[in-house]
This record gives structure tokens, C-alpha cells and sequence, in this order.
């Protein structure tokens, strides 16, 4: 790697100091507004680095805001510079770079990067150096921002990719300049869209769920294909038109025949627990960054509810499967029926059952606390030989020793001559728990393609709602509406993070001919760290360093 791209690095080191005028320290004798600053050094990762930068932005007093932002490339060169302009008034702009310092630019072509050198430059339209800049760069992508932006929220982004494990150093590959452009538009964009307060209110949220219920149950009788009696034609038509039914079975289950009721609990677990999802939800939409990462960061948020809301739905279903026997359903007592006090030690078994049978698919997974006490207490500390078996064996003598106490009080007072027959058989046991594994079986390999259908809807519907920069606050430079032609695309100009993910695409490719990792890869990586960036910008910018 050295050999073949060190007269590159050369070469953009050159174009760096080419591009970067003198440093010097603060200057203090005139006002901001009227001339050109000196290079201002970003230093965050001092407490004195950081003082200054809090100083310089303290200094630029009532002159922080800005309505437009400017991407610029360098014209001319084999490796073409990048940065970014902010609009502070007719005759003032701040520029941002990011360069690699100079004394360390030989280890630009390392994994572990060059130190960075990041900048802040506020530049005057009466000096020379403000006609060279226009002069010799052009414009990518403008921005205009109605509500407008401070220059204390670009300093946040600084610090939070100064501050980052990987994009602290300048990495010729990845971390350059052209990242830090990326990450600042991407930002400052990102912060004109209420993406947490608009989509996920109360009312969109609720929008967004019906829709997708709604999209998903339509479906789901085509996904599933017709089978042969079982729970899987059972689920399939639960999940379906509501007014499919198929005949009771002979005896009864858990909560009755398959009715309307059982496929609304069924459908309403699920509802509820995607719903009572909404402010994870909405904490999760403030830190997403591009539209990209959505599915990806939904899909973690409501992995959640397949260990919670989720079992409810799937324990409704699956107990619905046992058939449960008739005997004794005319000898009722205090206690109810037999088939009640089975219902009683069969909704125990299965939760019990259910409970470990999830925590072991979900790494952490679902046991309650209680269920957890029982996989160390019952089997001796040895946790993970504690089956679901044993789960049901407990719960259900659990159950059955409730019974024989409330038995033995109601025979002590005559209420009942034979306790015994309160107390459900050994055959009544095994049969029920051979009949709920292979129904839990297979509402749980077709819970697992649910779940995923839903999600994919619900990120799906989300997307359409989440708004980037309008197309009228956009303007793209010449170049850029050039290329897009010359390549072929009728869609016009892009969007804004079509823009970024465009840029991301075209430098990661030419890394990839170089040989030094796919692109697709390369793009991930990128994309995984701005957002990581920005959860830091945000808490940068909640901590109120820059007030003034």
C-alpha cells in the first residue's frame, strides 16, 4: 500500500498546506465582522484545546448564525480537497477543513491514520484570501436553511468525529477530508428534520401500526401456503381475513375453540406491544442520522418484543393446541371444573416453558427473574442443564400442589368427598405438554417470519414519512447535475443524502481498485461511524458547551 499510494499522500499533503493558510493565535485588536481571522486549530481533545475553541467561539460574538452552507472541492490537482463554508453574512464566511498535520503525513496511509489537523477559518469578502477561495474552488451543494443553524452546532460535529475511537486520525482511505464534509452536511441536514417529534407522535405512531397491521394480516394468507390440520393452518388463517374460521376441535382448549376472541387476543398482544414501543421508538429516531440505517436500528429496538409482548401472543396461540379432556366438566365446585383446574396447572407449565425456551434462543433472553432464581436453584447452579422440561414439571406441581392445599381445606370441611378427582392425571400431564412443545414449535419457527414481515413493514411505511431536505433548498453545482446526466439518470437532481451516499460511493470505489477492501464494506463502516458521531454531537450539544 505504501509504495503504490505514497506520491498520492505526498501530493495531499501538498494540496493541504497549499490550501491552508497560517495558523496564528487569536486575534483580538479588531472585531470579527470586519476582517479575516487567522487558521483557528480545533483541539478537543485537551481541556485547554478545548477553553480556546469555547474562546474563539465566544469572540465571534452575535455573528454565529448562518442560512446557507456550501460544499466546495478544490478545482484544480490530482487529489482535490474538500470542505465546507457557512454564509455568516454578505461579506463573511467560516470555512471547516480537516487535514492531516503535516509533520505526521506519512502515516496518512496507515490503518491507524495520521493525527489530525482540524480548522476553523472566518474569512472576509475585502481580503485576498477570500477572492482566491472563490476563485479556485467550486461549489458541490448549497444549502439553505430557512430556520438557520449556529456555528456552535458544526463545532459539536468537530469535536464529536475529533473525539471518535477510529475518525479522530486522518485515514487516506476513510477518515479524510471528504468524511468530514460528509459528516458536517449530513448533520446539519439531519437537524432541520423532526423525525422523533413528527413520525413517532402519538397519533403517526398509531398511524404507522395500522397501516402495517393491516398491510401484513392482508398478506400473511398468501405467504402461508394451505397444510394439513395443525397449527399451521391454524396460524396462517389467524393472521389472515378475520372472517376465515376454521371448525372447532373436538374438545376443548386452553380459552375455547380458535374464535373471533382468540384471534384478536392474539392480534391485540401484538398490537400492544408494539405499541407500548413508541418512546423507545422515538428515542431511536433522534439518534438515526440517514434514512440508510433505519431498518437495521428498528429492527434492534423491537428485537425486544419478541422475549416480552411477543410470548403473550405466541402462549395465546400455542395453548389454544391443547386439547384438553371433558371428564368430570359436570362436577363443579368452589375451585370450578376439572378442566379449569387443568387450564390452571396447563397456563403455568407453558409460561414457565415458554420462558425458557425464549431466554435460550435470546442471548439475555426473557426468563423472568423468578424463572432465573429456578434455573439455579432447581438445577443446582448449572444453569444452562436446566430444560424446558424441567420448567414444566416445576410449574406444573407447583400448580398442582395450590390445588391439593385448596382440595385438603374444602374435604376438611365436607365441602367435597374426593379430593383425588380435583387433581388432573400423570396422562393428563404428559399428553398436554407433548401437545403444547410440537404447537410451540411451530408457532415459533412461523413467529420468527412474522416478525420479521412486520418489521420490515413498519421500517418500510416509517421510511416514506421520514422527510429529508426539500428539493427547493437545494442547489447542486454544475459538475454535479453534469455527471448525473452523463451517468444516465433520469430522476434529476438527487436528494440530499442520495448527494452524500453518491460521494460516499464514488471515493470508497476507488479505494476498492486500489484493493484495500470492497466498497459496500467501506461504505458501512462510514455510515456506521457518522452515526455514531452524531449520538455524540447530540450529547456535545445538550451539555451547552458554546453558550454564551
Amino acid at each position: 500500500m505504501g509504495y503504490v499510494l505514497r506520491p498520492i499522500a505526498w501530493q495531499l499533503a501538498l494540496v493541504s498546506r497549499l490550501a491552508a493558510p497560517s495558523s496564528n493565535k487569536l486575534i483580538t485588536a479588531a472585531k470579527s465582522s470586519h476582517c479575516t481571522q487567522s487558521r483557528f486549530i480545533l483541539d478537543f481533545r485537551t481541556k485547554e484545546g478545548q477553553e480556546k475553541v469555547q474562546a474563539w467561539y465566544k469572540y465571534q460574538g452575535a455573528k454565529t448564525r448562518f442560512t446557507h452552507l456550501e460544499y466546495r472541492k478544490v478545482k484544480h490537482g490530482q487529489i482535490k480537497h474538500e470542505f465546507i463554508v457557512v454564509r455568516l453574512s454578505n461579506t463573511t464566511l467560516c470555512r471547516f477543513d480537516r487535514r492531516p498535520q503535516d509533520k505526521e503525513r506519512g502515516l496518512v496511509l496507515l490503518d491507524e491514520g495520521a493525527p489530525a489537523e482540524d480548522s476553523v477559518h472566518v474569512l472576509s469578502s475585502f481580503e485576498t484570501a477570500y477572492e482566491d477561495l472563490m476563485r479556485e474552488t467550486e461549489v458541490l451543494l448549497t444549502i439553505n436553511l430557512p430556520r438557520g443553524e449556529d456555528l456552535s452546532f458544526i463545532l459539536a460535529v468537530c469535536e464529536a468525529i475529533q473525539t471518535h475511537g477510529e475518525a479522530s486520525a486522518y485515514n487516506l482511505m476513510r477518515y479524510n477530508c471528504y468524511f468530514f464534509s460528509w459528516m458536517i452536511v449530513a448533520a446539519v441536514s439531519r437537524s432541520t428534520c423532526d423525525w422523533d417529534t413528527v413520525v413517532v407522535s402519538e397519533d403517526g405512531w398509531g398511524g404507522i401500526l395500522q397501516t402495517s397491521f393491516e398491510h401484513v394480516f392482508q398478506g400473511e394468507k398468501k405467504a402461508i401456503p394451505p397444510q394439513r390440520g395443525g397449527i399451521r393452518e391454524w396460524f396462517g388463517r389467524t393472521v389472515g381475513k378475520l372472517h376465515l374460521r376454521r371448525k372447532p376441535p373436538s374438545n376443548i382448549g386452553l380459552f375455547g375453540a380458535p374464535s373471533r376472541w382468540a384471534i384478536e387476543t392474539f392480534r391485540g398482544a401484538l398490537l400492544t406491544a408494539y405499541s407500548n414501543l413508541r418512546g423507545d421508538v422515538q428515542r431511536t429516531l433522534r439518534t438515526l442520522l440517514l434514512r440508510s440505517q433505519l431498518y437495521t436500528a428498528l429492527k434492534k429496538e423491537l428485537h425486544s418484543m419478541e422475549s416480552s409482548g411477543f410470548l403473550s401472543a405466541k402462549l395465546a396461540v400455542t395453548a389454544n393446541q391443547v386439547e384438553l379432556p371433558r371428564q368430570h366438566t359436570s362436577s363443579m365446585c368452589h375451585g370450578g371444573s376439572y378442566s379449569c383446574r387443568l387450564c390452571q396447572s396447563l397456563t403455568s407449565a407453558s409460561r414457565a416453558s415458554a420462558e425458557i425456551l425464549s431466554a435460550k434462543k435470546h442471548a439475555g433472553g426473557s426468563a423472568s427473574n423468578s424463572t432465573r432464581e429456578k434455573l439455579w436453584g432447581d438445577a443446582g447452579g448449572y444453569a444452562g442443564r436446566y430444560t424446558w422440561e424441567n420448567a414444566w414439571e416445576n410449574a406444573w406441581e407447583d400448580a398442582q400442589g395450590d390445588t391439593r392445599r385448596i382440595a385438603a381445606r374444602l374435604a376438611e370441611r365436607g365441602d367435597i368427598a374426593h379430593p383425588s378427582r380435583w387433581l388432573p392425571s400423570e396422562w393428563d400431564k404428559n399428553i398436554a405438554r407433548i401437545q403444547w412443545k410440537n404447537a410451540w414449535d411451530e408457532v415459533d419457527a412461523l413467529s420468527v417470519q412474522y416478525t420479521t414481515t412486520v418489521t420490515q413493514t413498519i421500517a418500510t411505511t416509517m421510511l416514506a414519512q421520514l422527510t429529508d431536505v426539500g428539493p427547493e433548498q437545494l442547489i447542486f453545482g454544475d459538475n454535479v447535475l453534469q455527471f448525473r446526466k452523463s451517468s444516465g439518470s433520469s430522476k434529476g437532481p438527487p436528494s440530499l443524502q442520495e448527494f452524500i451516499r453518491n460521494r460516499m460511493q464514488d471515493h470508497f470505489e476507488m479505494v476498492d481498485k486500489f484493493g484495500f477492501g470492497s466498497f459496500q464494506e467501506l461504505i458501512t463502516t462510514a455510515e456506521e461511524a457518522m452515526c455514531e458521531i452524531w449520538i455524540a454531537s447530540l450529547e456535545i450539544i445538550d451539555s451547552s458547551h458554546y453558550c454564551t
